[in-house]
């Protein structure tokens, strides 16, 4: 604060000795007292505008420091008005000052009542109450800006932990707390910025400064940068055709995100299933929009073919690998071999589809991590979409087992554990495959179809706590690698003398467990519920909202939403989404809850469901 105290009073300083740049070629020159604009003045005879306004300006501020005030009045010379001030000459006007549609007469008297104001404006300013009345004024805003400030750091965090809790979420932060982050930002910066402004209006030195700071940016942005079909083209310029750029992708992506959600609303489809028909029109809006934006900068397109010549040179050398990745991100998006929300593998990779850009595809492993893969990746590698069409796929679970066990045994020990595990489609039926006789083991493979790739991993672990027990409880071994080793006679008896005619200790038989019937896998919140009291408090009066809906041009009736079932069933039953969503697909695979067309599986979208028992 001290050290900001000295550069405002030497800035105040030296816009007292008033340093003002001269005019452009042409143009009028302002006459300005404390920072306040009064009246232009031009060029009269021998004196330019600059020099005119400079006069004017050093006798208004002796005029304004001075003890007594001096009266003004108009008189005439050589035919021209002129201002006096005392017995001082303060103005002339001449005919480059005087404004269409008025007289010399009316103009000079317009300029004598300005510049009574302004002198008696700056008289008062000058005063020691009328600066102590100033600084407690600023003083007060600056407690209650601080204040204000205060109470929007307050509510945001408030807001922030009433919205989503005081832990962040593993996938970082949501888009709407960004947004809120951003918009109390802004808002702090433009209350700051309002005192700032406030303060400098408030005492005429540092008004003075500002108006000197806005004029040398304003000539500054003005200047010619450079020359176009023989136009020049200023920083100011340029600085409007990039914001106008910036407007025009703020306003296409709105555009296509509000028509991608209303056809999605109209029509049922996902944003995946709209994603290249919105692409393809955003490219277009942007091509047109630049296009006309370019024209209304002056800009003439032929002039731009050299430019575009050496564009597309440095995409032929320097650029190819963006462009393959636009064009493949282009291409992926009409032929959509993945789209958002598949789960797919490439390479060692799995996970699933979260965006598709114009450059790379965003894919989230099952440890929630982002990876940025170019989309020619896409089309130029085999990759393994487990959702493509149809979500339902086969899993192999395989299991060894000793020689000598009871193959009809291990056979009935798979499929219980197939049986018992909700995530295991009943249809297609669980399998077992015998695979052949390996080294030390005989090889199975216990064959189930899911409904849910993203959650193979998590299935592959359950049904193997399960084999695990099943196996133990049926007396079933699970062999380790074998090796036979023959001795010769004389061997044995040497080892056996050596151990003293004793025979080796036998092994100890192996600790089995007592059985129950409780599943071995760890059990998930939404595995040890009772679904029909599930269904029953989803079907009361709390629970989800049931009644007749509309798609288009059919009426469906007593159906709820799956979007609206996932969210009632996280705070009801405390579940994440992915559970919720597991869970409502439970009850489809049960025969308890079924898409009305019994096209889709259970969803978190604007999908419609219904209770058989509703039926």
């Amino acid at each position: 604060m001290l050290v900001l105290l000295v550069v405002l009073l030497w800035a105040g300083a030296v816009a007292a000795q008033d340093p003002t740049p001269p005019p452009l070629p042409g143009e009028r020159a302002p006459v300005v007292l404390d920072g306040r604009f009064l009246f232009e003045v031009g060029e009269a005879g021998l004196w330019s505008p600059e020099q005119r306004a400079a006069e004017i300006r050093s006798t208004l501020r002796a005029a304004a420091v001075a003890s007594d005030p001096m009266p003004l009045s108009l008189a005439e010379h050589d035919g021209y008005p002129i201002v006096r001030m005392g017995d001082w000459h303060l103005v002339t006007v001449a005919d480059s000052d005087i404004r269409p549609g008025m007289d010399p007469g009316e103009q000079a008297q317009r300029w004598l009542m300005t510049l009574d104001t302004a002198l008696q404006q700056a008289r008062l300013e000058r005063s020691p109450a009328y600066r102590w009345a100033a600084g407690g004024r600023v003083l007060l805003v600056v407690v209650l800006a601080a204040l204000l400030h205060w109470l929007l750091r307050r509510g945001g965090r408030r807001l922030q932990r009433a919205r989503h809790g005081p832990a962040a979420p593993l996938s970082g932060k949501p888009v709407w707390q960004t947004g809120l982050e951003l918009a109390s930002l802004a808002l702090q910066v433009a209350l700051w910025t309002a005192v700032l402004w406030y303060a400098v209006d408030q005492f005429p030195g540092w008004r003075q400064l500002r108006w000197y700071v806005a004029r040398v940016v304003r000539r500054s942005l003005a200047a010619p940068l450079l020359t176009l079909n023989e136009r020049g083209y200023s920083a100011f310029d340029l600085l409007w055709l990039i914001a106008a750029l910036v407007v025009l992708w703020a306003l296409v992506a709105l555009v296509t995100s509000l028509l991608s959600w209303r056809l999605a609303r109209a029509t049922g489809a996902t944003r995946g299933a709209l994603q290249p028909m919105t692409t393809l029109l955003r490219y277009g809006l942007l091509l047109v929009g630049m296009i006309v934006v370019l024209q209304l900068a002056g800009l003439n397109l032929s002039s731009l073919a050299l430019l575009a010549s050496v564009l597309g040179v440095g995409i032929g050398f320097g650029l190819q690998n963006l462009a393959n990745n636009f064009v493949s991100g282009i291409v992926a998006s009409i032929e959509r071999p993945v789209k958002p929300g598949d789960f797919v593998s490439i390479g060692d990779l799995q996970g699933t589809v979260e965006r598709i850009g114009g450059r790379s595809t965003i894919i989230r492993t099952l440890d929630r991590v982002d990876i940025v893969v170019p989309n020619s990746k896409l089309l130029e590698t085999e990759v393994v979409n487990w959702s493509h069409d149809d979500p339902i796929s086969r899993l192999h679970v395989p299991v060894g087992v000793a020689y000598g066990s009871d193959i009809e045994a291990v056979r009935g020990a798979l499929l219980e554990a197939a049986r018992v595990h909700p995530a295991v489609l009943s249809e297609p039926r669980p399998e077992v495959s015998f695979n052949g006789f390996g080294d030390s083991a005989l090889d199975f493979a216990l064959l189930v179809w899911t409904a849910d790739p993203a959650g193979q991993a998590q299935l592959r672990s359950d049904l193997n706590y399960q084999i695990e027990r099943n196996l133990r409880r049926a007396a079933i071994e699970v062999p380790f690698p074998q090796r036979t080793l023959h001795l010769a006679p004389a061997t044995l008896d040497a080892l056996a003398a050596r151990l003293g005619g004793e025979s080796p200790p036998a092994p100890p038989a192996p600790l089995i467990p007592p059985a129950d019937d409780a599943p071995a896998f760890p059990a998930a919140p939404w595995r040890t519920l009772d679904l029909e009291a599930l269904v029953a408090r989803m079907r009361g009066p709390d629970g989800v909202a049931i009644a007749d809906r509309r798609h288009l041009l059919t009426q469906y009736t007593r159906c709820l939403v799956g979007s609206d079932a996932v969210a009632w069933l996280m705070r009801a039953q405390d579940l994440s989404r992915a559970e919720a969503v597991r869970l409502g697909q439970t009850l489809i695979e049960r025969g308890i809850l079924h898409h009305v067309l019994d096209e889709h599986p259970f969803r978190d979208g604007a999908f419609f469901y219904r209770f058989y028992a509703d039926e």
